[in-house]
């Protein structure tokens, strides 16, 4: 048997494993710091040298575009490297189901929101503190009620960003993929927002996350439909796709919007609405607006317990394929 025998799936599937069991070891990124870290520098130095507003409108834009595609060139370099090198031996197996673990986020994704639920056992400034590190708004002023949404929406997008999308690049184009989307997903998060800073340069890379994510944000929401069918039957699902079709397609991203409506309405609450970025107030749309408003820290179980609901399916559906393989 060699490498090339092996199922693509089956190495995937043992990667998600390998993550769910050991996540991102402490120990081994205080010898060698994780990949992403490593991605973090590379974006943040072109984003020292090279974005000055001082520039004007266009040479921010174009030096944007070149910055995505050096990224995006790199993520496709990097991998086909490792995918040559990986496949000269059996051997070398494990540290490709390695590699492929720590690209993943499953069980930190998990992790960084069950912190958010032990938080708010503790008090508002500790939930406040741990409710920070996963979203970008303001939460000097949130109550339980905003932390355990904020927390929810998170998750929700999150499962996509982090989970779904990378899966879905490596199954279509292997490591190459893999880190390619992981290079913009990662610019993305750092220099694709919307405000002066990076509205220009970061144009580029935010709408090349945009590209990745649009069939992964839509198969996430198809997890929560078809949850919602086996749950709660035909009339459950269309629910569901009802409220994909009227909110998510009104969302300020052309992506959040779908598993965040789909978690919404699976959960029968309202998410979304106005929130608070460092001083602007953005008034985002309400999912699923019939739903409860009023959120508790319980319903952020709730969420988690859909989140592995999701994952158990989604390997349900690999599996298959493998075998049939």
């Amino acid at each position: 048997m060699t490498l090339a025998d092996i199922s693509t799936i089956w190495i995937l599937v043992a990667a998600m494993i390998l993550d769910v069991a050991l996540g991102d070891p402490a120990w081994l990124f205080k010898i060698a710091a994780h990949p992403v870290v490593y991605i973090g520098r590379m974006i943040n130095f072109f984003d020292q040298r090279f974005n000055n507003w001082k520039l004007g409108k266009t040479n921010l834009v174009m030096r944007g575009y070149f910055v995505m595609i050096f990224l995006f060139l790199s993520g496709l370099i990097v991998g086909v490297g490792l995918e040559f090198l990986l496949s000269l031996s059996l051997f070398l197996l494990p540290i490709k189901i390695f590699i492929i673990a720590i690209f993943l986020a499953i069980r930190s994704l998990y992790s960084h929101v069950r912190n958010v639920y032990l938080a708010l056992n503790q008090g508002l400034n500790e939930a406040k503190a741990a409710v920070a590190k996963i979203v970008g708004r303001d939460v000097t002023n949130m109550t339980e009620i905003s932390i355990t949404r904020a927390a929810i929406e998170s998750l929700a997008e999150n499962i996509s960003d982090g989970v779904i999308a990378p899966i879905f690049w490596y199954l279509v184009a292997g490591l190459p993929g893999l880190i390619a989307y992981k290079c913009i997903n990662t610019a993305d998060s750092m220099i694709g927002h919307k405000n002066f800073k990076y509205i220009h340069f970061g144009r580029a890379v935010a709408l090349c996350d945009d590209i990745l994510n649009f069939i992964p944000a839509r198969l996430t929401a198809c997890l929560f439909l078809i949850m919602g069918f086996l749950g709660g039957g035909v009339s459950k699902a269309k629910a569901i796709w009802v409220c994909l079709r009227q909110d998510a397609v009104r969302h300020a991203s052309p992506n959040a919007g779908w598993p965040e409506a789909a978690m919404a309405m699976i959960m029968d609450v309202a998410l979304g609405g106005p929130r608070i970025y460092g001083d602007e107030k953005v008034e985002g749309i309400w999912l699923n607006q019939q739903g409860r408003e009023i959120l508790h820290r319980a319903d952020i179980k709730q969420a988690l317990k859909f989140y592995v609901m999701a994952l158990f399916l989604m390997v349900a559906f690999l599996l298959p394929l493998a075998v049939f393989r």
